[in-house]
């Protein structure tokens, strides 16, 4: 994600076509894939899939965590570029770092994130994620200069870097590990479909950055769900 932010802002550039652009992603990606194949473990006589498995109890407020997560990264994802576009008025070329911001932050955070769960815990370290990602995302709402909107992307990905390990560490350490993380990507990933549609019908109704606030108050759900992080 941060590489290709940093591809397609240079393309922009650049003034490269979209034609150029994608198939140059084509090439590397195919690349790339030819390389991990070669990597991959194989499949162990014995393996036996653990099937859809609905969430209950504690696993079913992991994963509505795990949904809202993904509602917004899914969201940011698809519609931060845009958004600089067309909200903020940035340059093709600069509307490319709202996504490498919030990529930026997402690498940067979890290769610290890790510390921060020892020296305060699973619960504190979601906690302040959820505040983060919610306050990142109403500095990008109520934006209105390249530099703000860039801050709050940055902020927000902050927010949302350790979210996704933290849950499924969570689910993890379950008994039946298998099935309750396969549970819990069940709805987690189901928020990655919804929230780039989810994003686009809000914003035909009402306005993008109101679609973002509809973000920022599902985020605001993560404090209070954190306490649900070491059950």
């Amino acid at each position: 994600g941060l590489s290709g932010a940093a591809l397609a802002g240079t393309s922009a550039w650049l003034e490269l076509t979209p034609w150029t652009f994608f198939t140059l992603i084509a090439v590397l990606s195919i690349a790339a894939t030819g390389v991990a194949y070669g990597t991959l473990i194989p499949h162990l006589p014995g393996d036996r899939g653990v099937g859809f498995n609905w969430p209950k109890g504690n696993l079913l407020w992991l994963s509505i965590a795990l949904f809202c997560t993904g509602l917004g990264e899914g969201a940011i994802y698809d519609w931060a570029s845009i958004y600089m576009r067309d909200i903020v008025q940035s340059s093709e070329a600069i509307a490319a770092g709202g996504f490498l911001a919030f990529s930026l932050a997402m690498f940067l955070g979890r290769l610290f994130a890790d510390r921060v769960q020892h020296a305060v815990g699973s619960v504190q370290l979601a906690f302040l994620s959820g505040c983060l990602a919610s306050l990142g995302l109403l500095v990008v709402v109520i934006s209105r200069s390249t530099p703000m909107a860039l801050s709050g992307f940055l902020i927000a990905g902050l927010g949302f870097c350790p979210l996704f390990p933290l849950i499924f560490g969570a689910a993890g350490r379950y008994p039946d590990s298998n099935r309750a993380l396969a549970a819990v990507a069940t709805l987690g990933y189901l928020g990655f479909l919804c929230g780039p549609p989810l994003i686009g019908w809000v914003s035909q109704q009402t306005s993008l950055p109101m679609a973002f606030l509809g973000l920022t108050a599902a985020m605001l759900l993560i404090p209070w769900l954190s306490r649900f992080f070491d059950r």
